[in-house]
């Protein structure tokens, strides 16, 4: 008589729709840990995305070296503190441990006797150790970012397909972890292994702990809008736990479908459709209220464009500058080449101004594009060389809720090289003044001193500096405060004659190869201290300058320019250093010459046009 054939036991038990459910809310649980390194306002990780990220990619955005907004202080208390939380590496181990937790529900519902045989003996409790050993070794060789010369490979997402994979085949009814009758055949097991890679990469699509690019491009849009604020870390930290809550629910419709649960694919979509159903019902409704909170309260996602005004008349293009830095008078000057647009591409004139201006004053800190209209301003008074506008822009944006750090830390840079003047003053005196700015680190209030006492104000900020930086106090005070008396003057000529109107300013000497490139924009000309404007016979004059070297730089149409590959100055130029006696430089007569003698002009006719015009004599440099 034959025996009966032995049957698999994967297919004598089919299993439910509601144990790959609650699987599913245990994955769920997971994605909405990964995302809650917020606890209270839920934007902990994204503060820590911001201040790490975001940072390496713009020089200055540093928040410990800015001063918080008193008024905003007690905001940015908790924003900081929940990015202190977001930012430690126990969250990683907390999101291990959720997710090992997923693994445990995922293996309960397609294998629900294996803890019974555990209690029992007939799963052997080494097994299970060993088991969740490797478990964790897993999932920390996945998730951890291990050093180069441990990890080399070019390919991150192939270290947790491996992970997945061995996991899946660890955990699973046909995994290492069950006692089986028979061991699955090869392709069996294959077909698992490339199961556990997928889901091991659908898992690190959706919860690896880098931002997208999605997510950076929100924080910095939507952040424009109130940095120091806490709605928009919470707007986008709500942004963040749904989305990850739907790529759990995603992850865990992709296991469903790909667990060997005993019955035909049909069933298999039937059990996952709810999944995918509930889903897209959370997404479609998050996606509604995105576009009416986000974009119609707060312009998210509008072009920064549609603030400026539109030209009535012909458009002309951006005025065209050359800026040469007069370093030295033995050899020709590079001519670096600026235009009259800002950071964003729009044009830096009157109308413009007045158009960002109107905004700014109507919706303020509201809308996502403050952060973009306070660069605009900043950009053009920089264009400008206004020195005195440019510290009256930062100061406005750092006493807005739609603060920027990074105009905390020009700020603060301004005030360590500009010449001395009333609006300077009151930027200092405002810095001072608890009502308005608090200061929070060592390395913000070391910098705070060093402007106080470059400004003659040190006693003044002791009260505030003195806790934090003690040791920048006790080395400053021991030494005087440089004088701010110097003047430096000279006289522009182009070939031999008083060149009318070109600018003429100084930079710090160590910062003037920020002006010595191809293309200059408008960000590295804030570092000019102070600036003047030729008059009619050339001459210009620079007051109130602190100690220090500094070089001349000058600056003139392109359409004013000689045609010329290169400036050969003339008279006394280099390193311009005021301190001790050296109280004033005169720079006499700077003649801007061609650096190669220029032809003589040569006569031309042109050949006549093909309609047989009149022929046209022109005059052109060979």
């Amino acid at each position: 008589m034959a025996e009966p054939a032995e049957q698999d036991p994967v297919a004598e038990r089919p299993v439910g729709p509601w144990p790959i459910l609650g699987a599913a809310a245990l994955l769920t649980l997971f994605g909405l840990v990964n995302s809650l390194h917020v606890l209270g306002l839920l934007t902990g990780r994204l503060a820590f995305m911001v201040t790490t990220e975001v940072s390496r990619g713009q020089p200055g955005f540093d928040t410990d070296q800015s001063p918080v907004p008193t008024a905003l202080a007690p905001e940015w208390e908790r924003i900081s503190h929940l990015a202190s939380i977001g930012g430690t590496t126990w969250l990683l181990s907390l999101t291990a441990v959720t997710l090992v937790a997923a693994l445990v529900g995922w293996s309960l519902a397609l294998h629900p006797e294996w803890p019974r045989k555990l209690r029992s003996g007939e799963l052997p409790a080494p097994r299970f150790a060993v088991t969740a050993c490797l478990t964790a070794g897993l999932l920390v060789a996945a998730m951890w970012p291990m050093p180069p010369e441990v990890y080399t490979t070019r390919f991150p997402g192939f270290r947790v397909a491996m992970a997945g994979a061995l996991l899946w085949l660890l955990w699973h009814r046909l995994g290492w972890l069950h006692d089986r009758s028979r061991v699955p055949s090869r392709l069996t097991l294959a077909g698992q292994f490339a199961c556990g890679a997928l889901v091991g990469l659908a898992v690190h699509y959706a919860f690896r702990h880098q931002p997208r690019a999605a997510e950076v491009r929100i924080g910095e849009d939507w952040l424009g809008a109130g940095f120091y604020a806490a709605e928009p870390w919470r707007q986008v930290g709500l942004h963040l736990v749904a989305s990850r809550s739907l790529a759990a629910l995603g992850v865990a419709a992709l296991m469903a479908f790909l667990a060997p649960v005993g019955v035909g694919l049909g069933r298999r979509l039937v059990w996952v459709s709810p999944l995918l159903l509930a889903g897209l019902a959370l997404y479609g409704t998050g996606e509604v209220w995105r576009q009416h909170d986000w974009v119609n309260s707060h312009d998210w996602g509008m072009p920064f464009r549609s603030l400026l005004s539109r030209p009535t008349g012909p458009r002309r293009e951006p005025e065209e500058r050359v800026v040469m830095v007069l370093d030295r008078s033995d050899r020709a000057l590079g001519l670096a080449r600026a235009t009259g647009r800002s950071i964003y591409g729009s044009r830096l004139n009157p109308a413009n101004h007045e158009a960002v201006l109107a905004f700014l004053n109507r919706r303020g800190s509201q809308s996502c594009l403050a952060r973009a209209a306070y660069v605009h301003l900043h950009d053009e008074r920089t264009w400008d060389w206004d020195v005195d506008g440019a510290l009256a822009v930062q100061m406005a944006n750092l006493r807005s809720p739609a603060a920027t750090p990074v105009f905390g830390t020009s700020h603060l840079e301004s005030l360590l090289y500009c010449a001395r003047s009333e609006a300077a003053e009151r930027a200092v005196e405002q810095l001072l003044d608890p009502r308005v700015f608090t200061w929070r680190a060592p390395s913000s209030a070391a910098r705070l001193a060093r402007i106080c006492w470059r400004w003659g104000r040190l006693e003044a900020c002791r009260p505030i500096v003195k806790d934090l930086a003690p040791g920048v106090l006790k080395e400053l005070a021991a030494k005087p405060p440089p004088r701010c008396d110097g003047v430096i003057r000279g006289r522009v000529l182009r070939e031999g004659r008083p060149w009318k109107g070109a600018k003429v300013g100084v930079v710090p000497f160590e910062q003037r190869d920020q002006l010595q490139t191809a293309y200059v924009t408008p960000w590295p000309q804030r570092l000019i201290c102070a600036a003047a404007t030729a008059d009619a016979d050339g001459r210009f004059t620079l007051p109130h300058l602190f100690d220090g070297d500094y070089a001349l730089v000058v600056a003139v149409p392109l359409q004013e320019l000689i045609p010329l590959q290169g400036v050969l100055p003339s008279g006394r130029l280099g390193k311009l250093t005021l301190g001790g006696a050296v109280r004033e430089h005169d720079l006499g007569t700077i003649d801007l010459r061609a650096w190669k003698p220029l032809p003589p002009p040569v006569q031309a006719r042109l050949p006549k046009t093909p309609l047989g015009g009149a022929s046209l004599a022109g005059v052109y440099w060979g």
